[in-house]
């Protein structure tokens, strides 16, 4: 969420991800359930999530790629 989600929901689309859901908006948007109620700021956050629950969210694309690892 943020000014650049959507460049930054790109360079994780172009990323082997299997059984992911990627989901990005620049504002406020309440057609995606889980972004409802986030925050948007001028840093863009990417929150991952998992069973309808979201971690803290994290300002780079190189974070959420070496939390998927573990």
């Amino acid at each position: 969420m943020g000014e650049t989600a959507l460049e930054q929901a790109a360079l994780l689309q172009a990323q082997f991800l299997p059984n992911k859901v990627v989901m990005a908006t620049v504002d406020n948007n309440n057609e995606y359930p889980l972004l409802v109620g986030k925050a948007v700021t001028s840093e863009t956050l990417i929150y991952v999530c998992k069973d309808y629950a979201c971690q803290q969210p994290l300002t780079s694309v190189a974070a959420v790629l070496e939390g998927m690892k573990t």
